[in-house]
């Protein structure tokens, strides 16, 4: 039976101190990343929110007809923060079209990626638009899109995002790219847009 005897050398031990070092810092590093995700797991985040926001479209396609070529408007959103990814909302909102205003009452989900200094999110909103002047004539639209939250402070942050807006108004599709601007309200004081 051979012994594989090991060079006593310095080289070869600070070689091997160097391994022992990395390999305990690799494994402190992954444990604690481990408890900070599970920390985060199980963390109540959850709590009401209000999301104020400001939007403009520009309609695509045949804008000629009324309510077609470009909108602008003012929403709110009560919601619930449900964990990290999920709020959701009832939203309203008042929109003043080339052609009038309509208010459109909506569901609002939204699905927020994991935490970064400019957390990316995706929305969908769909509801119906009411028209002042006619309450029994009505339309429906939905409202896809993606965006960004940039915290404020604990209790609130700036939201943008930009979508296309689908409707169908006084037998007449139409569509618009659309731009939102808002900020976000939080009853919990913690910021669980990017937690």
């Amino acid at each position: 039976m051979d012994v594989i005897c090991v060079n006593k050398s310095p080289m070869a031990r600070f070689f091997l101190v160097l391994v022992f070092l990395f390999a305990t810092w690799c494994s402190g590093s992954a444990q604690k990343s481990s408890r900070y995700k599970m920390a985060m797991k199980y963390e109540d985040v959850s709590g009401f929110c209000d999301i104020v926001e400001i939007s403009g479209g520009l309609g695509l396609g045949h804008t000629a007809h009324d309510y077609t070529g470009s909108y602008a408007g003012i929403g709110n959103v009560l919601g619930y923060v449900i964990d990290h990814h999920f709020i959701i909302g009832l939203g309203v909102a008042a929109n003043a079209y080339n052609g009038g205003a309509l208010f459109p009452i909506y569901l609002d989900i939204r699905y927020r990626f994991r935490k970064r200094e400019f957390t990316p999110f995706l929305y969908a909103d769909g509801g119906g638009l009411i028209n002042a002047n006619d309450f029994l004539n009505y339309a429906l639209f939905i409202n896809p899109g993606i965006g960004v939250i940039k915290r404020i402070n604990n209790n609130s942050a700036f939201t943008m995002s930009i979508g296309f807006f689908t409707q169908s108004v006084a037998d007449n599709n139409s569509s618009f790219i659309n731009v939102k601007l808002g900020v976000i309200f939080f009853s919990n004081g913690v910021s669980s847009c990017q937690q």
